[in-house]
């Protein structure tokens, strides 16, 4: 457990080319190729002098950033990056690829990135060195007192740390709705009109609402017509668990109205507006299209009392022939339908965004919103392989239907599809971008027949290719490979520890501790079986 806490789990989102400081001076060690190292990183990080691996210090003016590239113990690299205010990053990889100077330049540019997101935790400052003080008058050499062993403590493993959210969201909210009247007057009880309604809503960070609406209602009966308009102001709550949430107000009203007849030439007839107030509960998804920008849906169920202004009573309308035909005030309870739109304080405005986004960025929102859309009526899982599928996909199974020259098929109700790997393609770890040979997607619906066949389906898949499963409704990994042999565990771990390759083993933890909290599967193993070595 003290080399589980070792190294805290990192997460930084791969950028293919990313402005860093104003000068990169990277140091490459021996058994690297200088010229692919630089043309690698070249590709990735604007801004770069490499300097060949020489003895001594490098030093560089304000502004430098620092990095150096070296090999580690079993033909893995290990990554160093030092800011010019002192701070030190590190990353190891466990194994090199074939091309050891790429995988460098991308995981130099993942950790750079995470370094510029906050996401990257620092390794810790060294133990000062306790020296003798001086007498005032020194007979000989002062002795250095060597340091006493620094204690090992166990550092908890640091959560993934999520982007943080706004301090206010402020957007439109749009939506039907239907209301029904409550009891007296008996006679009118029932549908009172249909609509639909307008507001602009802020929300602060602890949930804070504040919201203005305007809401429209019309109704018709014996050759009359009710319109009706209610402006209220709300104060509320926000309560988000993850994509979940629930919109709780209390809202005054003031609510105008006029009835007349149907003819274009009938004149409309008003009296003194309604007065109330009602209380609102909203469930619904609030989906993130990006940092700053929300998509809110929900179904609102309300409940409202008005009366009129001059009498404080409910009133009926009553037709020419003397049968009442409309109520106004009352008890009275909605059912409604909204969406709405939050843009972060951070944000720039509606007008901005549609003039300064680029037609990749504006194309990335447009892509998600109807993947958010479509989710609503299917779900989607993704496949990760790291070896390829194409055997496992020629297994026939009862639900299973594959056609490999199309590379396409489906598994009950889910269109499967091979594809490429793509930038917005989840990973569990930044180091996947070079370990993904192939990438299967599915979409669709399953039933009670067929879910559990599915799921365990992508699981043999995920084992099969050394891939990993993850799942968009949950917005997590469901399952990552891990190898689970306990004596190829015990090799390796007793291996890392005779060469007294302390850090490598701290790393492949490290990605076993962020597997098992991804993913239920073979890593927690692994970690029982690194637990119960001893040192020797």
């Amino acid at each position: 457990m003290c080399l589980a806490g070792l190294l805290a789990g990192t997460h930084a989102r791969a950028s293919t080319r990313r402005e860093v400081a104003e000068e990169l001076v990277v140091r490459a060690g021996a058994g690297l190729d200088t010229g692919a190292l630089h043309e690698a990183i070249a590709l990735r990080i604007s801004g770069v002098r490499l300097i060949v691996d020489t003895e001594g210090e490098l030093s560089c003016g304000p502004g430098c950033t620092l990095a150096r590239i070296e090999r580690a113990a079993e033909e893995g690299l290990r990554i160093s990056v030092r800011l010019g205010d002192g701070r030190v990053f590190m990353r190891t990889l466990s194994a090199t690829a074939a091309e050891p100077e790429r995988a460098a330049a991308t995981s130099l540019s993942h950790l750079l990135a995470a370094i510029a997101d906050g996401t990257a935790e620092p390794e810790p400052p060294p133990e000062p060195k306790l020296v003798a003080a001086e007498s005032p008058a020194p007979t000989s050499t002062p002795q250095v007192c060597p340091p006493p062993p620094p204690p090992v403590v166990a550092r908890p493993v640091a959560e993934r740390s999520e982007p943080a959210s706004p301090r206010f969201e402020l957007g439109p909210t749009v939506g039907l709705v239907t209301a029904f009247g409550v009891g007296r007057p008996a006679a009118l009880a029932g549908s009172v009109g249909n609509g639909g309604f307008v507001g602009v809503e802020m929300r602060h960070r602890n949930g804070l609402l504040v919201g203005f609406e305007a809401r429209g209602l019309g109704a018709r009966a014996d050759g009359l017509r009710l319109g009706r308009v209610r402006l209220s102001v709300a104060l509320g709550h926000s309560l988000r668990r993850g994509r979940f949430e629930l919109r709780t107000r209390a809202a005054f009203l003031v609510e105008p109205w006029w009835v007349g007849a149907r003819t274009e030439a009938a004149r409309l007839q008003s009296g003194s507006p309604l007065l109330g107030a009602a209380l609102s509960l909203t469930p619904g998804l609030s989906l993130a299209l990006a940092p700053d920008l929300r998509v809110d849906i929900g179904l609102r169920v309300e409940a409202a009392m008005s009366v009129h202004a001059s009498d404080g009573a409910v009133v009926q309308l009553i037709a020419p022939s003397g049968a009442p035909v409309f109520r106004l005030g009352g008890f009275e309870l909605a059912a409604a339908a909204e969406i709405g739109v939050r843009w972060g304080q951070a944000a720039p405005s509606p007008l901005s965004r549609a003039v300064a986004w680029s037609e990749p960025a504006r194309t990335r929102v447009f892509v998600k919103l109807a993947t958010v859309l479509f989710s609503l009526v299917s779900i989607g899982f993704t496949i990760l392989c790291t070896q390829s599928p194409e055997r496992f996909l020629r297994k026939r199974t009862q639900w299973l239907k594959w056609e490999a020259r199309r590379r396409s098929g489906t598994f009950g109700g889910m269109s499967l599809w091979w594809a490429e790997l793509d930038a917005d393609d989840p990973l569990p770890e930044p180091e996947w971008a070079e370990r993904v040979i192939a990438v299967i997607h599915a979409n669709g619906r399953l039933s009670d027949d067929t879910y559990d066949e599915f799921d365990s389906w992508t699981e043999a898949l995920a084992d099969a290719t050394h891939g990993a499963v993850y799942s968009h409704p949950t917005g997590s990994f469901t399952h990552i490979w891990a190898d689970a042999d306990p004596k190829r565990t015990a090799t390796r771990t007793r291996e890392l520890l005779d060469v007294g390759d302390f850090a490598g083993l701290a790393a492949w933890i490290r990605e076993l501790v962020a597997a098992q909290r991804r993913a239920v599967n073979a890593a927690g193993s692994q970690l029982h079986w690194i637990g119960r070595l001893r040192f020797r």
